[in-house]
């Protein structure tokens, strides 16, 4: 209750800088002259909003991601194995070796690349998210607002968790 007495008190006696116009909410933008205002309780509101409404879709980006690359391997991985050893015609011991030993080696290579593919699928799909969602949001945020990139990744650093994703990638890639 006190911290809303202490917002009006602070909003009784603000006003715009440009046109002097007393102010009785708290605004980005002066309502009669339109000068930004440098009102960092409301800035820092709207930022958060920002932030996490971008974190939400950012995750819907990644755990939605189509990954093509996993289907393919994931049938080199089954195919590869049983198809050398039954293309591969032989009828000595040694050949028969060689084919099971190849079949084998095939199998062995084909689940390397899919435990690749496995391994790079998250990272593929932060940078997707990234490149759809995350990158232009910020752009466009940052823009509208007049932020520049250092003032931006102060905010961030503020207003997101440690362990955020959205705060590592903003401030990795900004």
């Amino acid at each position: 209750m006190s911290g809303a007495s202490d917002l009006d008190s602070g909003l009784a006696g603000q006003r715009c800088d440009q046109c002097g116009a007393g102010l009785t909410e708290l605004v980005t933008e002066c309502p009669f002259c339109g000068a930004r205002l440098l009102n960092l309780v409301s800035l820092e509101d709207e930022t958060r909003a920002f932030l996490e409404s971008t974190e939400v879709r950012m995750t819907e980006s990644i755990t939605g991601h189509a990954d093509g690359l996993m289907v393919p391997a994931l049938f080199g991985f089954l195919v590869s194995g049983p198809a050398c050893y039954l293309l591969l015609d032989s009828h000595t011991d040694v050949g028969l070796l060689a084919r099971i030993g190849l079949a084998v080696l095939a199998w062995f290579v084909a689940l390397m690349f899919f435990g690749w593919q496995v391994n790079r699928r998250g990272e593929r799909a932060e940078k997707h998210a990234w490149r759809t969602v995350v990158q232009p949001a910020v752009r466009g945020y940052l823009a509208r607002k007049g932020f520049s990139d250092a003032e931006f990744k102060v905010l961030v650093g503020r207003l997101l968790a440690e362990e955020s994703q959205l705060r590592k990638m903003l401030l990795l890639r900004l």
